[in-house]
């Protein structure tokens, strides 16, 4: 599993929607789609701010294995 996943399910698993995320991050819809599909690299700050936003810890998003409790 990759970062992309991760974010996907992190993302999900808090509720948001990828254009709410964006809109949260101050970024486009299309950046958080491409960084779920991996194309982008996500940085330490982005991470930083996805996990502050989405209750989670930065290692739920770059880990191997996603966390399900």
């Amino acid at each position: 599993m990759d970062y992309g996943t991760n974010l996907k399910a992190v993302r999900e698993k808090a509720g948001f929607t990828q254009p709410q995320l964006a809109e949260l991050l101050g970024v486009s819809k299309s950046f958080i789609t491409q960084l779920e599909k991996g194309t982008k690299s996500i940085s330490l700050r982005n991470a930083e701010l996805i996990a502050k936003i989405c209750n989670c810890k930065i290692d739920d998003l770059v880990t191997q294995e996603t966390k399900t409790a």
